[in-house]
């Protein structure tokens, strides 16, 4: 999760002609992005404890993926707010709709999981 908050943070200071910069945050993004994709449903299957069904956790991982993606479809009415003209130079408002808000709440869901306190699966307090 850090990592992909300094790719997409790096990625809000990028320019036009910043191709090696623009490089090395395609390639950490998707460092973070592989590892977003694959280590959250681990993690949450070695939270599940043996009483309760698998399915009801993965089922709500996935209702929040789609209202993840569903909330990302604010983001053009949100350029559109703030005076936004696709082929004009880009200024700040798209570097923070595309990069600052995900940046935000990433972090969000970072200080969010820090405070979590777990304990291994099949153990019950």
């Amino acid at each position: 999760m850090v990592l992909a908050i300094v790719a997409f943070c790096s990625a809000a200071t990028l320019g036009a002609g910043d191709i090696i910069a623009y490089l090395i945050v395609c390639i950490a993004a998707g460092l973070a992005l592989g590892a977003d994709l694959a280590l959250p449903p681990v993690l949450l299957a070695k939270l599940i404890r043996h009483d309760h069904s698998p399915a009801s956790y993965f089922g709500v991982w996935t209702l929040l993926g789609k209202l993840a993606l569903a909330l990302s479809g604010l983001a053009l009415p949100a350029l559109a707010a703030l005076d936004y003209q696709p082929g004009s130079p880009a200024g700040p408002a798209l570097a923070w709709v595309y990069a600052g808000v995900p940046c935000a709440f990433k972090l969000a869901a970072f200080l969010l999981l820090t405070g979590i306190k777990t304990e291994p699966a099949g153990v019950s307090s």
